[in-house]
This record gives structure tokens, sequence and C-alpha cells, in this order.
């Protein structure tokens, strides 16, 4: 009995070490002291640059690694677009294009006011070639009115805020410059954004100047407008609203339709106050019980796990191509899907020598890898 009872001592104590080694094996694995085994240069890159990310010591798991149980939701579905407008709107509509009409999606729409107060909707299914198609129910283009200078904020340089109105869902563009001048006009354009109430942000203007500007507008069914030019004056500092606010913003529409001839989808969102948006689109996979381990894939992680720390409402907008008049794909800058910009096109998600870790000077040379440098002048 003496010697039963010393082997089950024995026999617990040798499960205990067992036990223990397994959980500080596991702990090591998920501090990612293990990933630097295959990831060292990567590690040691970022550890000696004069800016790094401060997970990159031990939280490779944060954005590397995830537990999938084979739930319907965005951790296992496979993201495919991650957009942002880039002021606040009450009302407005948004082209979300490169989606399969026959595909089915899933739509989350995250409306943040000026104050930072968030409200979030869920579209649980969207299958693009079964949305109604509002075609003929959009108004077409045919005014531009009231426009103005609705703000002009100093600093180390000047920041203006233009407002205009059109009677139909538009675009919304500025062409400025300043006045008198013989150069080329610079411009600016919220591409894939339509409203009524159009807001547009002129930065980095020259204090005590006089600056001409035209309002520009492309209604979604083709038709353009020009106002008539108007002066911006750098020297008067006009404020801005001074409110404030702490309840939600309320979404009063949201509605997602085609147009005949357009790719993709076009959303329509209404809330109780202007607001940013950050619509993201999921192509929705189907459900598997069977449990795993897996490393996260790209589209995540250049895009969606940045957005769990940081603030959609002050980034660049991302999970969209550099396509248009004045912009181009980068060819040195890192990119998905053969064009589409994420987080880490610009920053580098380890550690850079640059502040913001910014792959390049993010002053003037990153902006123009995209932007053409006629429009972008310092």
């Amino acid at each position: 009995m003496r010697l039963l009872r010393s082997a089950f001592l024995i026999f617990g104590v040798f499960i205990l070490v067992v036990f223990n080694l397994h959980v500080n094996t596991m702990a090591k694995e998920m501090s990612g002291s293990n990933c630097r085994n295959c990831h060292g240069e990567i590690y040691r890159k970022a550890i000696n640059s004069p800016y790094q990310h401060r997970i990159v010591v031990d939280g490779c798991v944060i954005c590397h690694r995830e537990n999938q149980t084979g739930e319907e939701d965005f951790s296992t579905n496979e993201l495919k677009l991650n957009i942002n407008t880039p002021v606040s709107l009450k009302a407005f509509i948004i082209h979300i294009r490169h989606l399969k009409k026959d595909k089915r999606y899933k739509m989350e729409v995250l409306l943040e006011d000026e104050y930072g107060n968030t409200t979030r909707t869920v579209r649980n299914e969207v299958i693009p070639e079964k949305l109604p198609d509002l075609t003929g129910k959009i108004g077409t283009l045919n005014i531009i009115s009231d426009v103005q200078v609705r703000e002009v904020k100093k600093g180390p340089y000047v920041k203006a805020v233009l407002t205009w109105h059109t009677d139909a869902p538009a675009t919304t563009s500025a062409e400025y410059m300043l006045k008198d001048s013989k150069g080329r006009p610079y411009f600016r354009s919220y591409r894939d954004l339509y409203s009524w109430d159009h807001k547009i942000e002129l930065n980095r203007l020259r204090h005590k100047s006089i600056y001409s500007f035209r309002a520009k507008s492309e209604g979604l069914l083709g038709k353009s407008l020009t106002s008539k030019e108007t002066t911006i004056d750098t020297s008067r500092e006009i404020k801005g609203p001074d409110t404030t606010e702490s309840s939600q913003p309320v979404v009063n529409k949201l509605k997602a339709f085609r147009i005949r001839g357009q790719d993709g989808l076009f959303l329509w969102v209404e809330a109780d106050r202007p607001a940013y948006c950050n619509v993201r689109i999921e192509e929705i996979k189907e459900k598997t019980s069977k449990p795993m381990h897996k490393i996260r894939i790209d589209k995540y992680t250049t895009i969606d796990v940045c957005k769990g720390c940081h603030s959609f409402s002050v980034s660049h907008p991302v999970g969209m191509r550099a396509e248009g008049e004045h912009v181009r794909t980068p060819t040195d800058l890192p990119t998905i899907d053969n064009g589409i910009i994420t987080c880490t096109s610009c920053h580098d998600p380890h550690g850079s020598k640059n502040p913001f870790l910014a792959r390049i000077d993010f002053k003037a040379d990153l902006c123009l890898k995209c932007h053409d440098n006629t429009i972008y002048r310092r």
C-alpha cells in the first residue's frame, strides 16, 4: 500500500511538472520570443530603429496570429475593403468598387462624430447583383450653390474649410491657387464620395495670402459643374462652430444599391449629425467547425488589425486603389492585390528611422510616391 501511494505521488508530481512546462512553453510562444527563431532579422532591424512599434518586442501574436473556431464572424471571413471618409458629413453616398457581383459580403459601418462618439451597424449579407438599381431614381446634377469659406485656422501653415451645396449627390473637388499667380492650380478631390452638402479641407496654405478657388462636383450620372471663383484670405482667422455632444450618432438611413454600368455597389448613409464613416467589407466564407491555429492573412495584418488601436478619422484612406487623374499605384511601396493601398504601404509596422513609422520622409517624398508633384507642391 505504501508503495502504491508513493507511485501515485510520483505520478502526480510528474503530471504537474509536465503541465508547468507546457504552460511556460505556450507563454513563451505567445510572447513572440520563438517567432524570432525564424524572423530574427526583422526583429533586430526593429529594435535598432530610432522609432519602433511598441509591441514589437513580445507582441507578435497581437497582429499575426489568431485562434479560428469556425464561427462566421469577421475573424474568419476574408477582408476585402476598408474605406474611410476624409471629412465628416451628415448625408453621403460611398462608391465601393472591386466587388464581385455574385459574392456574399458582410458590411460593417462605423460612424464617429467630431467629438469621438461612435455607433456601429452591421449588414450580415450583401450580394451586389441582388441590390436595387436606382439609376433612374437618382437626380441629375443641375445646381452648385452657397459656396463659402467656413473656417480658416492658423498654425505653422493655414488650413481652410470650404463648403457648398448641390441639388443632387455629387463628388467634392476644389481647384485653388494664389490669386493672380501664373502657375498651375492645386487640385484636391474626394473620390468615390458623393454628397449634397459638401466640405473639403485645404491644408498647407501660406499665411497672409489671397487664394482663389472654384468648387467642382460631378454627379452620379456623370454631369459636372464648376462654381464661380471665390477667394480665401488667410490673414483673417475664421473659427468653426464650438459645440460638444456626448451621445452616440444615430443612423437614419443605411441603404446599399446599384447604378447601371458601374461596378461594385453604392452605400447611402444618413445620420443625425456630421460624422466620419468607416466601411469594412468582408467576403463571407463557409462555416467550419474544425478549430485551428493560423497566421493571419495579409489583408488583416495590413489594415484591419491597425484599426484595433488607431483612430480611422485621422487616417489616409486605405483599402482602395491609387487610381485617378493625379495619382498612380506606387511601384516601390508594398500594396496588396496588385495595387490596394494599406496602412503598411506608408508605415513600417515594426520600426523605422522616420517619425510615425513612415517608410520614407512623410513630409514630401512619401506622398509623391502616389500623388502628382505638380498638384502637391510644398
